[in-house]
């Protein structure tokens, strides 16, 4: 159907630390694009992946997401991106098995402010681990935020690239003080404007 656009993939990883193996990665995805109307589409997006620890056998996983959402495009060009995802990570590790829901919205503005094209990202994201080992009874709770802006200074572009700035911030509560945490970040890096 030509106002349904599907999309699959298969993803294989190796990863390495401090020089020894620590395990495989084996993820399938899917993902479906469907046009609404002239400015709204629907989105949809699931995926399987299995963690193999050759480090740490007991902290293999299985883990299996869904996301459904929206992205709509103004009358000014802008683009609002909305979804909502369920993640489910089960371990023979009590401190991995945890369920997580989210939300998210990404924003692109379309034209340049101060000769920077601007693009932002919030999600926010609750996650229960049942077996947590740090209070067996309750178990642990998390509520994370997370927003990034993220500017691209197309002003000091050179030879076909431009700068980009991530500014991001992240606070994580959790019921298990030892996982609250705060996390405030910067970072360039370079994009293609061919």
């Amino acid at each position: 159907n030509g106002d349904v656009i599907y999309g699959a993939g298969l993803y294989l990883g190796h990863n390495w630390q401090g020089g020894f193996d620590q395990g495989n990665t084996m993820r399938l995805e899917g993902s479906f694009d469907a046009l609404l109307s002239n400015t709204t589409h629907g989105l949809g997006f699931v995926s399987a992946e299995h963690q193999d620890r050759i480090d740490a056998p007991i902290r293999s996983s299985d883990t299996y997401s869904i996301a459904m959402g929206l992205a709509h495009q103004f009358a000014n060009a802008d683009i609002l991106q909305g979804y909502v995802g369920h993640r489910d990570t089960q371990s023979q590790s009590p401190g991995i098995t945890n369920q997580a829901y989210n939300i998210r919205f990404l924003w692109n503005k379309a034209e340049p402010v101060a000769g920077m094209d601007l693009s932002a990202t919030a999600v926010a994201e609750y996650r229960n681990y049942p077996y947590s080992p740090y209070d067996p009874q309750n178990g642990r709770q998390d509520v994370r935020l997370a927003a990034t802006l993220v500017p691209e200074l197309d002003n000091f572009e050179y030879m076909g690239f431009a700068p980009t700035l991530n500014l991001s911030y992240a606070p994580t509560d959790s019921t298990v003080a030892l996982f609250s945490s705060k996390e405030l970040g910067i970072s360039l890096g370079f994009v293609s404007s061919f």
